[in-house]
């Protein structure tokens, strides 16, 4: 577009004025209004053409503007690219054939209207039909509103090199927002690693991970997540839109905000219109690992979780408010349910996977009303069977520990029933808004 000015003096002296003339250029139809003169020569022009191709780039809505005389002729390039108006300024030689010679020219660019804000320097050099570009530094400020999602100073930061005929660009940099709210997620401190080659498609050299300092779902807060939002495969432009609505892979290293303490783990996040569904999700829990039943965040229906590998130590010493120890692993249900002051166990039922060991310190206030062989036997005991259930609200007891086995203080084989109360209290976690 910039050359468009050049190389259109005629070899004699000329004076020459023009009011929406219509000329091809670089087989494009320019309407061309304005004044040069070839002796010096003075340039007075602007233009329009309705779209202009540059390799294989198409711009559309092209205004041209060109000022200058002698050597140094100011042109600029006025064009609506990918949803952004976009404006290209150089300083150009008088005749084509000078601008030839040079192979190359640094341009000035800047965006007016569209999702991005920015400016910037580039050069555009040309040579055997084939036109590079090399854009060292592009520094974007993005829209607030991206594809359902409100940002909070989210920029733009790469480099763009390649050639725009054939179209071939390669793509680096980063993304970064410092806060995100697309309900019910919020998250601040968000990065995207840029690296993709665009040709006919957009091609990432690897998977497309999002990451942040932390997030919150709903009211549960998950540190440090990442969210897989494509692979590495190509992904043409018309599906672009689409990507917004597949299903992402999250992953994080913590999670807090639910009535038991849980690690690091992973989702499937399934966008739908009233907000996100979780497909499937495990995460880290008391030394084994707790899967997750569909759900979505928010809603009031009850979540199952399934555990595997538990550590007894760990859970009793939640349950019982460490009064009671063990050891050995235990398996089974869990259902959370959520309330306006946060969320709750509804039930749970977990049963032993093999043998261990439970001592208790306390085991006379565990036993309610029944004393000495309980207590004595509940001191030191190896168990082989074991269950743990947490009744639903309203029950009293809370829950109740069933074992089988044998004491090295009772020299006897025990089943022992023990009722438990106030574990209802000491599980429930009131989750406020940090």
């Amino acid at each position: 577009m910039l050359a468009l000015v050049v190389g259109i003096a005629p070899a004699w002296s000329a004076n020459v004025a023009c009011d929406r003339c219509t000329m091809t250029i670089a087989g494009t139809r320019v309407t061309v209004s304005g004044t040069f003169d070839t002796d010096p020569v003075v340039v007075d022009l602007t233009g329009r053409a309705p779209s202009w191709t540059i390799g294989d780039v198409a711009v559309r809505d092209v205004a041209i503007d060109a000022h200058g005389r002698g050597n140094s002729i100011r042109a600029c390039a006025a064009g609506t690219l990918g949803g952004e108006r976009l404006v290209v300024c150089a300083t150009l030689p008088s005749s084509l054939a000078a601008l030839r010679r040079l192979g190359a020219i640094d341009v000035a660019w800047r965006t007016l209207d569209g999702p991005a804000h920015g400016r910037g320097i580039a050069r555009i050099a040309w040579s055997g039909g084939a036109v590079r570009i090399d854009a060292p530094h592009v520094e974007l400020a993005l829209a607030s509103h991206v594809a359902g999602a409100e940002l909070a100073n989210a920029t733009l930061s790469a480099s763009v090199t390649g050639t725009l005929s054939p179209i071939a660009l390669s793509v680096r940099g980063r993304a970064h927002a410092d806060e995100l709210a697309s309900s019910p997620l919020y998250a601040r401190d968000v990065e995207l690693p840029i690296d993709v080659v665009i040709r006919n498609d957009i091609t990432p050299s690897s998977p497309v991970i999002a990451s942040a300092a932390a997030a919150t779902i709903d009211r549960v807060r998950l540190a440090h997540p990442a969210l897989e939002l494509h692979g590495a495969s190509p992904v043409p432009f018309e599906r672009l839109a689409a990507l917004v609505d597949e299903p992402h892979a999250l992953a994080w290293l913590d999670l807090a905000g639910v009535p038991v303490e849980l690690g690091a783990g992973a989702a499937v996040l399934v966008r739908e219109p009233a907000g996100v569904r979780i497909e499937r999700g495990h995460a880290a829990i008391f030394g084994g690992t707790a899967s997750s039943e569909p759900f979505v965040p928010g809603a009031t229906a009850p979540l199952t979780l399934h555990l595997h590998g538990v550590s007894l130590s760990r859970v009793l010493d939640v349950a019982t408010d460490g009064r009671v120890r063990g050891t050995g692993i235990v398996e089974g249900d869990l259902e959370l349910s959520r309330d306006a002051a946060g969320f709750g166990i509804e039930r749970a039922a977990l049963a032993s996977r093999g043998p261990g060991e439970i001592r208790s310190h306390d085991s006379e206030k565990l036993a309610g009303s029944t004393l000495g062989p309980v207590a004595t036997a509940l001191a030191e005991l190896s168990y082989d069977r074991l269950a743990l259930v947490v009744q639903p609200p309203g029950n009293d007891p809370d829950a109740t520990l069933v074992l089988h086995g044998r004491s090295a203080r009772v020299p006897q084989e025990l089943e022992l029933t023990i009722n438990l109360h106030g574990v209802r209290t000491v599980l429930r976690s009131f989750v406020a808004d940090r």
